[in-house]
């Protein structure tokens, strides 16, 4: 027998006929496809419920339907999604998208508590599932909102993100969305402008990914979304303090010393300068009374030089040295 790599063998290939038949095929598939896509992404499913939850970014007129929709069916508790603002952050007034779209509710005359479900600054990627992440977060803390909730959401966004709450949910809940229509684009013809062919198209491409090959654990995405709202609130606390230490009406250092005072030199924001602690009474010092806590927490990512540091009339007392810790000696280590 004779040793062969290949064979050759007959087989049936498309006659002309049959490709023709075959692109027709592909043609009239594709046609379908073009005008049912967008109302497939489009998901209108509402469940009975008492808790609706509208996703922050929306527009204002998706807003005001989104209250009417709430009012008509009796709704008892609003809750609004929200991503930071990352674009002039620290210098507009509304933070997230969650706090503008409060306010717009308000100026419809909006009176009921609204509560908000946000994401941290830092958290920049997964961010649908994040919210849904911290909405889950919220229903946790407040069990008078139930096991059943509506989504208000717009356009082909809406299927990729009740998949999303689902999946952050769990089968413990009863999740259904409403589609409010996106006036950007006409969705019948989605395909005639570039707006409407980037987020139908993007919208399909990402739910398919989603549905075969994001299956995230949700407690790890609440642990991490926990330290970011902490690591968010240490880095607003610097930036307060940098402004504090700038501005010339609040201090009174003198031309000299603010030239030095660039910027404070902060530790790098990490989890292990943040030491629980438990206060314990010396009873063989004198002692003074002050308002405190048996149990607390010492955080050295909110430690920075005082103003002893920058101006020479400012002094404060040395810490004894058995008192003195590892994260004490590092933080003593970092200069302006």
């Amino acid at each position: 027998m004779k040793f062969r790599l290949v064979v050759r063998k007959p087989c049936r290939c498309l006659t002309f006929t049959g490709w023709l038949v075959l692109l027709l095929l592909v043609v009239l598939v594709f046609r379908i496809w073009l005008g049912t896509v967008c109302r497939w992404l489009s998901l209108n499913h509402p469940v009975k419920a008492k808790t609706l939850v509208v996703e922050g970014w929306i527009e204002d007129y998706a807003l005001k339907n989104a209250l009417q929709f709430y009012e008509e069916n009796n709704y008892k508790h609003l809750i609004v999604t929200g991503l930071p603002i990352t674009q002039w952050h620290d210098y507009v007034t509304y933070k997230n998208t969650a706090e503008g779209a409060i306010a717009v509710m308000k100026g419809y005359g909006f009176q009921d508590t609204i509560y908000q479900a946000v994401i941290p600054l830092s958290v920049t990627i997964n961010r649908t599932y994040n919210t849904a992440v911290a909405t889950r977060l919220l229903f946790e803390k407040h069990p008078e909102f139930g096991k059943a909730f509506n989504i208000y959401s717009v356009g082909v966004h809406t299927r990729r993100t009740h998949l999303l709450f689902e999946r952050a949910f769990g089968e413990d809940y009863n999740i259904g969305i409403l589609a409010d229509t996106d006036r950007t684009f006409d969705p019948k013809y989605w395909w005639h402008s570039s707006k409407g062919f980037r987020n139908v198209s993007n919208e399909f491409v990402a739910f398919n990914y989603v549905w075969a090959f994001f299956h995230p654990d949700y407690n790890v995405f609440a642990r991490r979304l926990k330290e970011s709202f902490y690591f968010d609130s240490i880095r607003e606390h610097q930036r307060k303090t940098d402004s504090v230490f700038k501005d010339s009406d609040t201090l009174s250092f003198n031309k000299a010393n603010r030239e030095k005072l660039h910027q404070i030199s902060w530790l790098p924001v990490s989890l292990k300068y943040r030491i629980p602690a438990r206060l314990v009474e010396n009873t063989g010092d004198p002692f003074f009374d002050m308002a405190a806590n048996t149990h607390t927490v010492i955080d050295f990512n909110t430690a920075y030089n005082l103003y002893c540091a920058f101006m020479n009339r400012w002094s404060r007392p040395l810490v004894p040295f058995e008192k003195q810790t590892e994260s004490f000696h590092l933080c003593r280590r970092k200069k302006v």
